[in-house]
């Protein structure tokens, strides 16, 4: 007699609740390897992103497929990253928070640096991000969907995530503290010492070649930031912004960005195409 086959069919929650507790899982040891960063980062993202195209099927099961009349069609493809979030709020009425856009992005990005490129990452940097994904699922279950998570994952898995998050807090805060003392001095600039950062940008020869060349602010979307001396600082030079914020470079390119992202808009697009 033939044993019938096994067979594992989850639907978009089940499935994106899954993905979750399998990247927590392999964070369970007190001493998780590269590897488990690695794959813990690829199952939440992969994990998170199948919780929000539940919540767009929820709202009409045509909105998460990229053509709405493939939505019979077994092998119809699904919409990616952008379009889930931009359907979410034109669609359903869902504005998430710049907390969880940047979340989102952030573990984007490293999902994308995994699968296309190397990545050095260390496990507090990993603990945080896991927090704040977990952080973000658990209350994007709560609220958009109203399933509790606690009750869908193993009792290890959902001690750990509390853990996870409690750290990510902790570092959050800890990078927050470092950075007010760093910045402080230019957050007190006159209206004098505003104009003669303007007038002269700090030249370095390897991260600014171009010393005329200012940045554009991600608070008032004017190109009016200037690469401090401390390299990693930028001020943005407009009276009426004055915003601070940190100045990275992308992985891909080695294009300035004055976000504190790790890879430019152009790179993360074609990213994305390959």
């Amino acid at each position: 007699m033939t044993e019938k086959a096994q067979e594992l069919k989850l639907n978009l929650l089940n499935n994106g609740i899954d993905f979750i507790q399998s990247g927590v899982r392999f964070f369970l040891h007190d001493e998780p390897d590269p590897v488990s960063h690695k794959y813990a980062i690829l199952h939440l993202f992969s994990g998170i992103l199948l919780l929000l195209k539940e919540r767009l099927r929820r709202e009409h099961p045509s909105l998460i497929f990229v053509d709405v009349k493939d939505v019979r069609k077994p092998d119809a493809k699904t919409v990616d990253f952008d379009d889930v979030i931009t359907r979410l709020e034109a669609c359903a009425g869902v504005v998430l928070d710049e907390k969880a856009k940047k979340t989102l992005r952030s573990a984007r990005h490293l999902r994308n640096l995994i699968e296309h490129y190397e990545l050095t990452i260390d496990v507090r940097h990993a603990q945080a991000i896991i927090g704040d994904i977990s952080e973000l699922a658990y209350l994007f279950l709560r609220d958009e969907l109203n399933v509790r998570l606690e009750n869908h994952v193993e009792a290890e898995v959902w001690e750990r995530m509390q853990d996870l998050r409690r750290i990510s807090a902790g570092i959050k805060e800890e990078e927050i503290a470092e950075w007010k003392h760093r910045v402080a001095k230019y957050s007190a600039l006159s209206d004098e010492e505003l104009e003669a950062l303007a007038d002269i940008e700090p030249y370095h020869p390897k991260h600014n070649p171009d010393p005329d060349h200012f940045l554009v602010c991600p608070e008032c979307g004017e190109e009016t930031v200037v690469q401090t001396e401390d390299g990693d600082i930028g001020v943005c030079t407009n009276k009426d912004c004055r915003e601070v914020s940190e100045i990275t470079f992308c992985f891909r390119c080695g294009e300035r960005l004055a976000d504190g992202s790790n890879i430019c808009d152009g790179c993360d697009a074609w990213i994305e195409r390959q």
